[in-house]
């Protein structure tokens, strides 16, 4: 046996190969021939690396799979070259993948047909190929969800302001009831013009018996309010004496006229005291009445009708002044109530108003109602110029007319872009070939590279052809047109309004291929705006006041501590003389209770003090006056009061009575009385000259006149005469001590000056509110000598708050200025000296790190101010100052709250603090301002509505305020 082995260039020789070699060597030896080596064609062949000779060529030596392409050996799975096969080369930005070409997406994007797309964001491929969003969505983190403005939010796929909408107030789906409004996140209730709020009722105060002039004031049994003033109403043939509506024809005290009282064992009859009724009446009670109309003896003696009735034909009835109804029990104007809007029982609508006795829809501004909704006719598409005028063809309302957009034309009755539009370039009717697309009003060539593709022959851009929009032969339907691979309607859609990449924005939406604001709101600067917004209230830019609101689409004063908005400015209307009981509602004598002090009929009009004194008595009233009763006190510091009682003696209406020492009467008068006495009108005496009802006291003092607070009379009073105005009276004439004053007999004094009255004892006239304490008017709710009773004192560290002493922080912040240079101010509101070693002002940032200062040992003076500055230059006019050697404490992009603690900062040890914006940075309009808050209330807003300032008391309670501006982390909310 024997082996045979032969090795070739290359590689060694197959087994196969050695085979049939030896094969015909032994076939030879068969033949006779002798066996021996025979020539190798690879001998001589030498071949790559990669390669192998096969009968004496290379070739191509491939593995795992690969494919031998001309000299190389490649995966067609894979190469760009020969992807699938030999030869089959993918085009640019394609890549080959499983012997296919397909795009190379990048970024994180996906191969959606011939496109890469993000669908994180893609409007037709959201969250997945072909997963378009509707109209008016866009594609946010893979979801399809409305595109809302800034200050708007999504409730159940549509954008609302939730400050102002009252379906959705402050969130989705918090719905504002009937006769409420949304404001400012809030439902409050909303009430027409000339009615009020009262306990969650729109009363007009100017009828209603229960607010007669104010909410809360009920007028008596048997008054009505008039004009916002409880009057006695009195039905005919009764007359109203002291406030009752009597009979003067038959009762006892005011027989024939007020005040006429008869005698022992006479009966009043026909105005006239009799022994005996005259025919008709009827004796009840020894008085002669009319129990046909008297509501004592109604149809019969001491059958006397309830509260609120009268007697008519001797039966209790409700009687209601003329311009009023008897609806269910109670007088109503028919003309405005709208529960009685015309007659009882007819109640208007929501949203609807009572007037002239018609309900009906009252449109804000210069809005018109269409149908069941106000609108602006000259902005409003479906009633354009006038109700039910629609705009159509993409065409908008502009001032009351349809016309096309900005930048387009009429083309065969639609809106076009002239510039932009493949079927109208550059004209109407000019098309732009499958290989064109118009640009600036021109048709250009658009060659076949990407992003173009070729379709059917045809160079397209897959992005904008309307017939191959987003792949070949994907048309787009009439009236929409291809906008980045996606067909859209121009005419609605909100991403692509008019033309492609035209986003609407500031809450607009596409309507008839134009961005639009919805109904019920107003362009202003790019945002749609309800003109209900405070910074465009009633218009765009017409910004409200500080402590304004906006109401009604006009701005409007917050009044706060009772007080009511009377144009615009706040009043008092329970004790303001020009606002009585209701906004412009006038008092001559002066207001008590939302009602009008009735001036006296009877008052002093003049006092002389010559050789021959006198005293003049007016009745400006329009009766005749018995002052039978009433009383004269001469009031004198230094000697003995004086005093005459008036008897039997009538002063006529609109005539004067005067009083003298002796027979002679004044020139040009007719009317006297000797009084029979001369010491009271004495050069040598002082003091005042009361005119009273009954015995003097400071209850029923109608009139007094006070002339000095000396025992001598100043010079110039001798020899002369005072003629005060009755309505208003005189502070001063001829001597600055002198001074004149009024007092209706239901009212109170006005303020004077308490030195010019001196008269020992007598009790001082104070205001509604205030007690004499000490010769002084004080309130006894806020007094620290007085607090809740005379001569009660506040001790040290303690303030007078309703009444009580209750401790709070001596010191506090009393202003924070930014500005140059910047500082904060402390105020020692205490009586005692306070070292503020140990205490720590904290300054609150949610956007960078908190701050603090220790201030040391630095004390304030009791009633001084200490200023923390940023530098070493103190503000104008201070004194003490401490500069705190840092000047990012106020730094105008810092925002926050700054706190002045006892201790370390905490909710339990914070004395006061400021917060001036919850966002990172401040208003514009806080830069180089200063507040400066009272001691013991703060203010709640300055020069921006989201400006808040609050104090606390260390042992107290914060007050109410808005926590949405207080955003400060972790911090814990006061």
């Amino acid at each position: 046996m024997f082996t045979f082995t032969h090795k070739t260039k290359g590689r060694r020789m197959s087994l196969l190969r050695r085979t049939i070699h030896l094969a015909g060597i032994c076939m030879l030896i068969v033949l006779g021939v002798a066996c021996g080596p025979a020539p190798d064609p690879c001998e001589s062949v030498t071949c790559q690396a990669n390669q192998i000779c096969e009968n004496g060529t290379c070739v191509m030596n491939c593995q795992g799979g690969e494919t031998a392409c001309g000299t190389e050996c490649v995966n067609t799975d894979e190469s760009n070259d020969n992807c699938g096969s030999c030869g089959n080369k993918c085009r640019t930005g394609e890549l080959c993948q499983e012997g296919t070409c397909t795009l190379d997406c990048k970024d994180g994007k996906v191969a959606c047909g011939p496109l890469c797309v993000d669908t994180s964001s893609s409007y037709e491929n959201c969250g997945a190929c072909g997963t378009s969003c509707a109209a008016g969505q866009v594609c946010a983190s893979g979801k399809c969800e409305l595109s809302c403005p800034k200050e708007q939010t999504n409730c159940d796929g549509s954008c609302l302001d939730t400050s102002s909408n009252r379906e959705h107030c402050g969130a989705c789906d918090k719905a504002c009831t009937d006769g409420e409004i949304c404001k400012a996140g809030a439902c409050v209730l909303s009430c027409q013009k000339d009615l009020v709020d009262c306990a969650g009722t729109c009363t007009n105060t100017k009828t209603d018996p229960k607010h007669c002039g104010a909410c809360g004031t009920t007028c008596a049994s048997g008054e009505a309010c008039v004009d916002g003033a409880c009057k006695v109403t009195c039905q005919t043939g009764l007359q109203d004496c002291s406030g009752k509506c009597v009979d003067t024809q038959a009762n006892n005290q005011h027989c024939g006229a007020c005040g006429t009282v008869c005698s022992d064992g006479e009966v009043c009859s026909k105005g006239a005291c009799q022994l005996t009724c005259h025919t008709g009446l009827t004796e009840c009670s020894a008085a002669c009445v009319n129990t046909n109309v008297d509501p004592a003896h109604c149809g019969g003696c001491g059958q006397a009708c309830a509260e609120g009735e009268t007697c008519v034909s001797g039966t209790c009835n409700i009687i209601c002044a003329a311009d009023q109804t008897k609806c269910g029990g109670r007088c109503v104007d028919t003309k405005i109530d709208p529960a009685h809007c015309g007659a009882c029982q007819n109640a208007c609508k929501q949203g609807e108003t009572c007037s002239a006795g018609k309900c009906s829809v009252i449109c804000p501004g210069s809005q018109t109602l269409c149908g069941d909704a106000c609108v602006d006719v000259n902005t409003d598409n479906a009633n354009c110029g006038s109700c039910g005028t629609a705009c159509s063809n993409g065409r908008v309302c502009q001032a009351g007319a349809c016309t096309c957009a900005t930048n387009q034309s009429v083309c065969n009755g639609a809106c076009v872009n002239l510039n932009a539009d493949n079927n109208n370039c550059g004209s109407c009717g000019t098309q732009c070939g499958s290989s064109q697309i118009c640009r600036n009003a021109i048709c250009f060539s658009v060659a076949c590279v990407p992003p173009n593709t070729s379709c059917g022959g045809s160079c397209v851009n897959l992005f904008t052809d309307n017939n191959h929009c987003g792949g070949c032969n994907q048309v787009c339907k009439s009236g929409e047109s291809c906008c980045g691979g996606g067909c859209k309607a121009l005419v609605s859609d909100s991403l692509n309004c008019g033309g492609c990449g035209n986003v609407c924005t500031g809450g607009k939406t596409c309507k008839s291929s134009a961005c639009q604001c919805p109904t019920g709101t107003q362009d202003c600067n790019g945002t749609c705006t309800t003109l209900d917004d405070p910074k465009h209230c009633g218009g765009c830019g017409n910004v409200c006041g500080t402590n304004e609101v906006c109401l009604n689409q006009k701005c409007q004063a917050v009044c706060q501590n009772g007080e009511t908005n009377c144009n615009g400015s706040c009043k008092n209307l329970q004790f303001d003389k020009d606002n009585c009981g209701a906004c412009g509602k006038k008092c001559n004598a002066g207001c008590s209770n939302g009602t009008c002090v009735p001036t006296p009929q009877v008052y002093i009009q003049e006092i002389h003090i010559d050789a021959v004194g006198f005293v003049v008595i007016k009745n400006s009233g329009g009766t005749d006056v018995n002052l039978n009763g009433y009383v004269l006190f001469f009031d004198d510091a230094s000697a003995t009061d004086v005093t005459y009682t008036f008897g039997s003696q009538t002063i006529k209406a609109g005539e004067s009575l005067y009083l003298y020492e002796n027979t002679a009467c004044p020139s040009g008068s007719s009317n006297c009385l000797n009084l029979g006495m001369s010491t009271p009108f004495a050069p040598a005496r002082g003091g005042g000259t009361y005119l009273c009802t009954a015995a003097c006291s400071s209850t029923t003092v109608a009139d007094y006149h006070a002339f000095s607070g000396t025992t001598v009379a100043p010079a110039a009073v001798h020899g002369a005469s005072f003629a005060p105005n009755p309505s208003t009276g005189i502070t001063a004439t001829n001597q600055s001590t002198d001074s004149f004053l009024r007092q209706a007999v239901t009212g109170y004094y006005p303020n004077f000056n308490q030195s010019d009255w001196k008269v020992g004892t007598k009790t001082i006239p104070c205001a509604p509110g205030q007690t004499t304490c000490s010769g002084k008017c004080v309130d006894l709710q806020s007094d620290n000598s007085h607090c809740g009773s005379c001569g009660n004192v506040c001790g040290t560290g303690t303030n007078c708050s309703k009444g009580q002493c209750a401790s709070g922080p001596q010191v506090y912040i009393q202003e924070v200025h930014i500005g140059s240079p910047d500082f904060i101010a402390l105020k020692n509101a205490g009586g005692t000296s306070v070292n503020l070693n140990g205490y720590v002002v904290f300054f609150d940032d949610s956007s960078s790190t908190d701050v603090t200062f220790t201030i040391g040992n630095h004390s304030i003076a009791a009633g001084q101010t200490l200023y923390l500055s940023e530098s070493s230059t103190c503000p104008a006019g201070s004194t003490n100052c401490v500069n705190i050697g840092s000047n990012v404490l106020y730094d105008a992009s810092r925002g926050g709250a700054t706190y002045l603690c006892s201790a370390a900062c905490s909710s339990s040890t914070v004395v006061d603090y400021h917060a001036w914006e919850a966002t990172a940075a401040p208003p514009t309009a806080l830069y180089g301002v200063s507040f400066l808050p009272t001691a013991s209330t703060g203010i709640t807003s300055a020069n921006q509505n989201t400006n808040s300032f609050l104090r606390v008391q260390a042992t107290g309670t914060y007050p109410t305020f808005n926590q949405s501006d207080w955003s400060v982390g972790a911090k814990t909310t006061p």
